[in-house]
């Protein structure tokens, strides 16, 4: 008989005591993974984890992966980039990704939707005119604009 999870405190728990290093451990363990693999999906962060053995004697639930690579979200140092219904988790230390920041398509619900051709498009959106600074209003040339 084993104690429930709020009592024994779960997987990054040992003896009732918050294990840090074994959280510290996979923490890196996954930064690792992410920095060489560049992006990946949460099914495969997953898989990561539970074939790279049982650091601490402890069988990880998608929970505790959830949590552990939420905790790397909140220090910038994963992003999570959803298109569409896919979320793809990205290693967020490099200079390539952090150009990539403020393009709204990135992190637009209707990305899925958007097409040259389509009714959602890159040319009429005003976010996307406004990133690239083509919202300003521009006086057509040969025409000066009259003094009030």
């Amino acid at each position: 008989m084993e104690p429930s999870k709020e009592i024994a405190g779960g997987s990054f728990y040992t003896n009732g005591e918050f294990n840090e290093q074994l959280v510290e451990q996979l923490r890196e363990r996954l930064s690792v993974f992410l920095r060489n693999a560049r992006s990946s999906t949460f099914a495969a962060l997953v898989a990561f984890v539970r074939s790279s053995g049982e650091i601490g004697g402890g069988a990880f639930t998608d929970e505790d992966i959830s949590q552990l690579v939420a905790t790397l979200e909140c220090e910038d140092k994963v992003a999570r980039i959803r298109t569409g219904s896919e979320v793809t988790y990205v290693w967020n230390q490099s200079e390539n990704l952090r150009l990539l920041e403020g393009v709204p398509c990135i992190g637009c619900a209707l990305v899925g939707d958007c097409s040259a051709d389509g009714r959602v498009n890159p040319r009429d959106c005003t976010y996307l005119s406004h990133w690239l600074g083509l919202d300003v209003d521009v006086e057509p040339e040969g025409e000066e604009q009259e003094d009030a």
